[in-house]
């Protein structure tokens, strides 16, 4: 939740929904986590539904692509970790929703749709709204468009809420010098430091030597445990040639396009909008616009000069009023029923909508053109090969997972969908990704996957079905095979027992000043080093600055080095100092200040949280 506040306070939600529309809303992970169908339960009272799911799996696949790259997708996660990931993202959605709800900043319908209107994403070449690419851009990610208008409606809401929050979090200047001068404090430090790389490599190692440690420590020479699979892989492709596409059935597609381009009218509209709020009465602004309406049929005035000189809504204005196409569905309710009414240039008669009054004037009528017959019979034979295969192969998975549950091994599963079942040679954990490419592991070599077992998983274009034949326990590593590894082991062992002695003296060392010290450490000094230095690991400086003057440190750093550090005094910045970094760090300590106070809005609204999720565990 505390991560939403912190992402959504910087931009609008609205702006990431439709980013997120450049990509599909199809959750991988549907067919594991319940149906379309499936009732998701609540959270604070709201239903949480398919919509939510797809949301919240979209927007966690965004956010590992943004690390990963896009290549990476959701079902490189494991199914635990994924329901885990979906169901927070869910509470957190609805938190925020239903938060934004309870304090009445929700929105209409109208007012999405509005907002949709305005969105470039949606606008074709020439910054005009088009439906055409509003639906195939929403229908394209999962979506059909009242879903997402709804979403959008929603997303406002919680844009309202977070924008509230976002105006209450402000910085005073002295808080802002307090925090530059914790962070600018510099202490002076010295330390005995352990090169632990070197020191291992510094120390003798026998044949002898090795040989006895191998000898006594023979769990660490041990080989992988490795098994044998046999498995069944099929993709989509190996079933185009089961397809029969006949000629009566293309002509019959081929009549439907032409239906559908026959059936797809767009209608592009202008529209100008007057602001009942700016007048005494709401009868005024009705007598107001009626004038406009009759100003223009009198031709006292042209639709477009009353746009730029009455219209309210300054996101239309400059193109005179324009509001883009709609196939049916993209205007508000009160607008499409009128449309379908008008003729081409005429102009409507008032239109409320609560707070708003309009006028519009269908300004353009768009039928779609057929493509030539060939292309299209082309492009129709290849959307049939793709799709009754891709329903063989739906069929045989179906087969399969029936035959699995009945006991069937994998060779009569292979028989009776007619796939020729492979089998590999023993491998290893780190080997099973060679054969069965996009699949993890982890499952195959648990200790709960036994000889015998089948699994049957989907893949991006088929499937594979897996079963266990053979287990290969570890067994021990001839000592020939791993000499060196013995001999780096030895030599870890003389180097940790090197770092253990010098431990007992070590803060009398750097007192000396290094006399005596054994290879492999070193002594240093810093003055004025700084809890951002690039000179010391961070987790070493973490131990410094929470550390007091005088304070003798032990502490193992993540590169692997051993430290002793005595703390010699501490610096202050001066007042100029710290009023010469105001800028600098203006920036970032609101950063801090956002994040601290979003932990205690994140704790408030969390206050009686109630979740009562379901159809989101995986299914076994």
């Amino acid at each position: 939740m505390l991560e939403s506040f912190r992402n959504l306070l910087s931009g609008k939600t609205l702006y990431v929904i439709v980013g997120i529309c450049a990509v599909p809303f199809i959750f991988t992970g549907v067919s594991s986590f319940g149906t379309i169908f499936s009732n998701y339960g609540t959270v604070n009272g709201i239903e949480v539904t398919q919509l939510d799911v797809n949301s919240a799996s979209g927007t966690i696949e965004q956010r590992y692509k943004s690390v990963f790259g896009d290549s990476f997708s959701l079902d490189q996660l494991e199914e635990e970790e994924l329901f885990n990931l979906l169901k927070s993202q869910i509470v957190n959605q609805k938190i925020i929703e239903s938060t934004a709800l309870e304090n009445r900043l929700g929105v209409s319908i109208n007012d999405a749709k509005r907002e949709i209107i305005k969105l470039d994403s949606f606008k074709n070449d020439n910054g005009v709204f088009d439906q055409a690419i509003f639906e195939s851009t929403i229908r394209s990610a999962g979506l059909i468009p009242d879903e997402y208008v709804e979403l959008v409606a929603s997303s406002i809401a919680s844009d309202n809420l977070l924008q509230a929050i976002s105006n209450s979090f402000f910085i005073l200047e002295d808080e802002l010098k307090d925090f530059i001068a914790a962070n600018e404090v510099s202490r002076d430090i010295k330390f005995l430091r352990s090169n632990t790389e070197n020191l291992v490599d510094l120390q003798p190692a026998s044949l002898v030597e090795a040989e006895k440690f191998y000898n006594e420590n023979n769990l660490l020479f041990l080989s992988n445990e490795s098994r044998v699979f046999k498995f069944i892989k099929s993709e989509a492709e190996d079933y185009l040639d089961r397809v029969t596409v006949t000629e009566e059935l293309l002509e019959e597609s081929y009549q439907d396009y032409l239906n559908t381009i026959n059936n797809s009218i767009q209608n592009r509209i202008s529209h100008i909008m007057i602001e009942k709020s700016n007048f005494a009465s709401e009868l005024e602004a009705q007598e107001f616009t009626n004038n406009i309406l009759l100003n223009i049929n009198s031709k006292e005035i042209t639709f477009e000069s009353a746009v730029v000189q009455h219209t309210d809504d300054e996101a239309s204005k400059e193109t005179n009023g324009d509001l883009g196409f709609s196939s049916g569905d993209a205007f508000p309710e009160e607008f499409e029923n009128v449309i379908a009414r008008l003729n081409l240039n005429e102009i409507s008669d008032p239109i409320d909508l609560g707070d708003t009054l309009h006028l519009i004037k269908l300004t353009e009528t768009l039928k779609s053109e057929a493509k030539p017959k060939k292309q299209v019979m082309q492009e129709l034979r290849s959307e049939i090969l793709e799709n009754e295969s891709a329903l063989i192969l739906y069929e045989d998975i179906a087969l399969a997972e029936d035959l699995i549950i009945s006991g069937a091994s994998l060779d009569e599963i292979a028989k009776s969908i007619n796939i020729t079942g492979k089998s590999t040679n023993a491998i290893d954990s780190d080997q099973f990704s060679d054969f069965f490419i996009g699949l993890k592991q982890t499952k195959y070599f648990a200790p709960s996957f036994i000889v015998g077992d089948l699994d049957i998983v989907e893949t991006e274009n088929g499937f594979y079905i897996i079963e266990l034949t053979e287990i290969i326990p570890p067994s021990l590593m001839s000592f020939k095979d791993e000499v060196e590894k013995a001999l780096d082991e030895v030599r870890k062992e003389k180097a940790q027992a090197l770092i253990r002695k010098t431990d007992e003296s070590a803060f009398e060392l750097i007192d000396l000043d290094g006399k005596n010290l054994p290879d492999g450490f070193e002594i240093e000094e810093y003055q004025s080093i700084n809890r951002f230095s690039s000179l010391l690991p961070t987790d070493i400086l973490s131990k410094i600055f929470s550390s007091s003057v005088n304070d003798e440190i032990k502490a193992s750093a993540a590169d692997g080095n051993n430290y002793w550090i005595k703390i010699k005094s501490e610096n202050l910045p001066s007042e100029l100092e710290v009023t010469s970094k105001l800028d600098e760090y203006r920036t970032y300590f609101g950063q801090y200040t956002s994040q601290k106070n979003s932990s205690l809005v994140d704790e408030k609204v969390r206050e009686g949280l109630r979740v009562d999720l379901k159809n989101l565990e995986p299914k076994s």
